[in-house]
């Protein structure tokens, strides 16, 4: 507030940690969830490519429009943006288990 504080690592991290949840709830609301406080398919998809050259966005955008009546909600688009952070760490841990296993990791192990 004066300027005159020490923020230590806990508390910035806190602070960013909270800001990138504030903005993906902004970001969720708007495409004005209904009722139930759910998105469409097309509106959840259309978020995935906004950070797209414009170029590689009118090839996916044709895609997206012809996605089904799927709904996606507040949490489960909190929790993909949350994964998306980590798609490092995850594709680290299936390269070590693939090479440990001597396979590739089949759909059913993923679920």
């Amino acid at each position: 507030k004066d300027g005159k504080q020490k923020l230590n690592f806990d508390r910035f991290s806190k602070y960013l940690h909270q800001l990138k949840a504030d903005l993906l709830t902004l970001e969720f609301e708007s495409f004005a969830p209904d009722k139930r406080r759910t998105i469409s398919g097309q509106d959840f998809g259309h978020s995935l490519i906004s950070h797209l050259y414009p170029k590689q966005q009118r090839v996916l955008r044709r895609r997206i429009d012809n996605l089904d009546d799927s709904r996606v909600s507040a949490a489960e688009f909190l929790a993909f943006n949350s994964m998306i952070q980590h798609l490092d760490q995850i594709g680290m841990a299936m390269d070590m288990f693939s090479a440990a296993e001597g396979q590739s990791i089949s759909a059913e192990q993923l679920m």
